[in-house]
């Protein structure tokens, strides 16, 4: 179950020139599903993972809590600790893994996150290199 995704993540920006004006973010959770109709290639629920059913707005309510909690970090200046919490719990950070750019595919271990977001990959040479997003992806 290691490989399966629960939950996603989309961020839009409105960008004008090197500043970003607005951001929307967008908090996908699967939570009592039992069949998906998307054509991505793991989805998981949380009821599948644990036999329980969820109330979504419980879920919604601790959600909610924990994005105040570290939003009043944000306004209290913590970067440096925001940042180490959002590193540490990247998807297989440090592990070697096989990534495809284009159509080819390559292994590296994820370095670091970039001050504009790109991820830091760094190949068996030793060379790293920042990819923007939806540069590079994964191979499940």
């Amino acid at each position: 179950m290691k490989k399966k995704k629960i939950a996603g993540i989309l961020i839009e920006n409105a960008i004008k020139g090197k500043f970003i004006l607005q951001s929307v973010a967008g908090i996908g959770l699967n939570l009592n599903q039992e069949k998906f109709l998307s054509d991505a290639p793991n989805p998981v629920s949380l009821k599948q993972l644990t036999g329980k059913i969820y109330n979504v707005e419980e879920v919604a309510g601790i959600i909610t809590e924990r994005l105040f909690f570290w939003y009043n970090k944000l306004k209290k200046g913590n970067l440096e600790e925001i940042a180490a919490v959002y590193f540490s719990h990247l998807f297989r950070v440090g592990r070697w893994s096989r990534f495809r750019e284009k159509d080819i595919e390559f292994e590296a271990r994820i370095t670091g996150v970039g001050d504009y977001g790109q991820l830091l990959l760094e190949n068996r040479q030793g060379k790293i290199t920042n990819y923007m997003f939806k540069q590079v992806e994964f191979v499940l």
